[in-house]
């Protein structure tokens, strides 16, 4: 391999790993320590958390006042289907964020382009596959749910499942921007915006609801501020400071086999979380006679909750790839 974009790994104290490592090469980057950034990380992830679990309380109560419970509930089940996301990922991101972090820590650019294409194209895959899924639920299975027959939460359900639809190719690209972000020791980058996009939510939802706008045109520019505001400043830093493009080019199947490896444990994990926390409003919205205030209830008691539990999966999204780094260093 050149040396363009090489990184060459030195870590001088095993305690803090506070040294960075020496550029080398023309082309080469320094990668900045690893406990600084990943407690910065850590820090506006703490800070999200209870502002989300304490606006998510309000949030419900403005979305209750906008359209009633039973248009809340529809809203809880259609929104819900968002498990699809965390289904067919099947582990990939994390497992992606491992092998983009050795590659870069070792200097290997070709192992990192290797890995942004097997990234892109899964998640391609991936989003095919949870459209037609989302499509499936919206004109196949829907009719037999007991929303049929209440034509305003119907209506309502069948738009929120195409904007989700709509959106999906913007989570596997938010996965590839990040795991690059994080192989360069960006930890504290996409917290931040996060907690942006928590804040910013709320307060186009406070606005809209109070100004009178349309709920689901609320929702579509709740969705298009936080598709802007994470992938655009991400990607801007992993195309213009990076040196890295998305691209679907020069993967190979060992890198593809590599990658499952990880993914499959990841999965197990993921699939417990799908079935305790993230299934339970689509079961209501099949199995009850009346089920958008059964929704609206059980959506509004559970969700601060599963934004606490979340913070462990935030954790684990920035220690993983700050582990792979410091292996690969061999620090």
């Amino acid at each position: 391999m050149n040396g363009e974009g090489a990184i060459e790994a030195r870590g001088t104290d095993p305690v803090t790993t506070a040294a960075s490592t020496m550029p080398h090469g023309p082309g080469a980057r320094k990668l900045p320590p690893v406990l600084g950034r990943l407690v910065s990380g850590t820090f506006w992830m703490a800070l999200r958390t209870p502002i989300q679990a304490v606006l998510s309380l309000w949030t419900i109560r403005l979305i209750i006042q906008a359209i009633d419970k039973d248009m809340g509930g529809a809203y809880a089940f259609a929104w819900g289907f968002g498990f699809f996301q965390m289904l067919f990922e099947l582990g990939m991101s994390s497992a992606l964020q491992r092998q983009v972090s050795e590659n870069y820590t070792k200097g290997d650019r070709a192992g990192v382009d290797r890995s942004i294409a097997c990234g892109m194209n899964f998640y391609a895959v991936m989003t095919v596959v949870q459209v037609a899924a989302l499509m499936f639920v919206a004109y196949v299975l829907l009719p037999y749910s007991q929303f049929y027959g209440h034509d305003d939460q119907y209506r309502l359900i069948i738009k929120l499942l195409w904007l989700q639809a709509v959106t999906a190719p913007c989570y596997g690209l938010s996965a590839v921007v990040g795991s690059v972000l994080q192989a360069a020791r960006r930890y504290d980058f996409l917290p931040r915006f996060e907690l942006a996009v928590v804040v910013l939510r709320f307060a186009l939802l406070w606005g809209g609801v109070n100004a009178g706008v349309d709920f689901f045109t609320i929702v579509v520019c709740q969705t298009l501020m936080q598709v802007g505001l994470t992938l655009g400043p991400s990607t801007w830093v992993m195309i213009r400071e990076l040196g890295y493009l998305p691209h679907f080019r020069g993967a190979f199947r060992d890198d593809y086999r590599a990658l499952m490896h990880v993914s499959f444990y990841m999965f197990m994990v993921q699939l417990s979380v799908v079935l305790s926390d993230k299934i339970d409003t689509t079961i209501l919205g099949f199995a009850l006679d009346d089920p958008g205030p059964a929704n609206a209830v059980y959506w509004a008691v559970s969700k601060p909750f599963l934004q606490i539990r979340q913070t462990g999966w935030g954790l684990a999204y920035l220690v993983m790839p700050a582990v792979a780094s410091l292996l690969a260093a061999r620090d």
